[in-house]
This record gives C-alpha cells, sequence and structure tokens, in this order.
C-alpha cells in the first residue's frame, strides 16, 4: 500500500531534514512553485497547445476567454516576480528563493543554491518589469504616450518557461542535498481541468449543431424546445 503522506507531514519531514527555518520556508516556496506549474499547465492546454483549442474557445465564448487568456498570464508573471523578489523590500520580510542561501549551513550548497537564484531573477526580469509598469502599476507615459515611452520587456512563453525552470533548478538543489531527491513539477494535464473543460465544450459545440441542424430542417424534438435555467 502507497504511503500517504498530508500536507502537514511533508512540512514535518523537511523541517526534520532541514531544520525548522529552512524546512518552513523550502515548504511554502514548493508550495507556491507546485501551484504555479498548475496553473500555467492550465494556461498552455488552453492557449499554447493547438490552434483547434483557441478556435473552439472563440467559438464558444471569445470574450470571457480572452479575459481568461489575460488574467491567468498577469497571475503568472506576478507569482514569478514574487517568488524571485529580493529577500526584504520597503522593511518587509519576503517570501522568495533569494531568501533560501542565507538559511543554508553548508558553504557549496549554499553558494550552488546562490547562483541558480540569481539565474531566476535575471530570468524573471521582465515579469517585474510587467508588474511595476503594466499589472500592479500603470505607468502614465506607457498608457497615454506609446510612441515614446520605454515599451514592456518583451513577454512570452519561452521567457516563463525558463525562469520557472531556473525557480525549480534552485529549489532542488535545497531539496536534492538535504533529502537526497528533487522534484518534477511539471506533471502534465490534471482531471477537472482546462482539458477536461474544453472536452465539454466541444461536445456541446457539437450538439448545439445537430440541433441547429433539426431547426433548419423543421424537425426539433420536445428537448429542443425546452429551455433551462444555467
Amino acid at each position: 500500500m502507497a504511503d500517504f503522506r498530508t500536507p502537514e507531514d511533508v512540512k514535518a519531514h523537511y523541517v526534520e531534514r532541514m531544520g525548522e527555518e529552512l524546512g518552513l520556508l523550502f515548504h511554502e516556496l514548493w508550495q507556491e512553485v507546485a501551484l504555479l506549474r498548475i496553473e500555467w499547465g492550465e494556461f498552455i492546454e488552453l492557449f499554447g497547445e493547438k490552434r483547434s483549442r483557441v478556435a473552439l474557445m472563440n467559438e464558444a465564448a471569445p470574450a470571457f476567454f480572452t479575459m481568461v487568456q489575460r488574467l491567468l498570464w498577469e497571475e503568472t508573471l506576478l507569482s514569478i516576480a514574487r517568488l524571485t523578489d529580493p529577500p526584504s523590500s520597503m522593511g518587509k520580510d519576503n517570501l522568495t528563493i533569494r531568501r533560501l542561501t542565507g538559511c543554508i549551513d553548508d558553504s557549496g550548497t549554499a553558494q550552488e543554491v546562490s547562483r541558480c537564484a540569481k539565474e531566476a531573477a535575471d530570468a524573471a526580469d521582465f515579469c517585474r518589469d510587467w508588474r511595476n509598469r503594466r499589472i500592479a502599476h500603470r505607468d502614465l507615459a506607457l498608457a497615454t504616450k506609446k510612441e515614446t515611452a520605454t515599451p514592456l520587456e518583451l513577454g512570452n512563453r519561452v521567457k516563463v518557461e525558463a525562469a520557472l525552470l531556473a525557480i525549480e533548478r534552485t529549489l532542488n538543489a535545497v531539496g536534492g542535498y538535504y533529502t537526497g531527491s528533487t522534484t518534477h513539477f511539471d506533471l502534465g494535464s490534471r482531471l477537472g481541468g482546462a482539458l477536461s473543460m474544453l472536452y465539454a465544450l466541444r461536445r456541446g459545440a457539437k450538439a448545439e449543431a445537430a440541433w441547429r441542424a433539426r431547426l433548419e430542417r423543421g424537425e426539433p424534438t420536445s428537448e429542443d424546445r425546452e429551455h433551462e435555467e444555467i
């Protein structure tokens, strides 16, 4: 029988292996990155895999899915920026991978984690630009004088993936040293996620096409005449 561990069990495991300060920090960062990977995976399932999926969403509810695309994109950039921010800002401590180095008691591992964290922060610079001038704040020049304003740093799926991988390498440098194991965060599609919704949309689109065809032939069924509130 597989060994089942609750989140509290996992947290206790990290504290036991790493000590309280590092263990708690690592656990919370691990949770943040795991959730971010899930959310980013949903974005890719919807908007980054097949043109036919985008066409299906545009057919079903283009305004809604345009909003979903924007919100998932912006949330991804905000999360990456937070995870790679300085350990402290405006006099307050931050949950960030750049805080890990100061909690590690092995100098070689600390140097490796510091290197990985810097690479991640550098890879995430475009996210901070988007956050500071587009998402959390609206840069006045960028909004009103687009022709002369400094443009936002280029943001795309390739750069997001590079930043995520750098963040994951940082955590795995810590986990590998203290627990002897690493995490593969990208686990693909999940049950009940975006892909499940797309299949439901496709079934709905086929059902609607058949419904319209019956109406055009003048052969509606009794169910066709029903109108159910959602």
